[in-house]
């Protein structure tokens, strides 16, 4: 996989408008950078098809561990500048297989954190 840049980052949000959270809220969440197709037209893009999948099983892992319990819910989002196409950002958002890269490392979370607060 050819990536130029990957940001990984961690916000935790403790109240909002003045009102102090019940629980906290922790997301994570991820950015990366590079298109070897800006600026060109490009037919099939089906090689972006298995980067995504690639760059959403690299980070994921990352991500889950970032969180203090098992993630609830997850999203997916792709921004192409100015010299991209919208179709490059559809291609490379993991689609199919996300899920499944998911709920894998969320499993692993749960019996990390499982194993870890037996021996607490």
């Amino acid at each position: 996989m050819k990536l130029r840049k990957l940001t990984v980052g961690k916000e935790t949000i403790f109240g909002d408008l003045g009102k102090a959270s019940a629980q906290p809220i922790t997301r994570a969440g991820t950015g990366g950078r590079g298109n070897p197709y800006a600026g060109e037209f490009i037919e099939d893009l089906s090689p972006f098809f298995e980067l995504g999948d690639e760059l959403g099983a690299m980070v994921t892992s990352d991500l889950v561990a970032m969180l203090p319990s098992p993630a609830v819910s997850y999203g997916k989002a792709a921004l192409v500048g100015v010299n991209g196409e919208m179709e490059h950002a559809a291609a490379i958002t993991p689609l199919v297989q996300a899920p499944a890269v998911y709920n894998r490392a969320i499993r692993t979370f749960r019996r990390v954190r499982s194993a870890a607060d037996r021996r607490a």
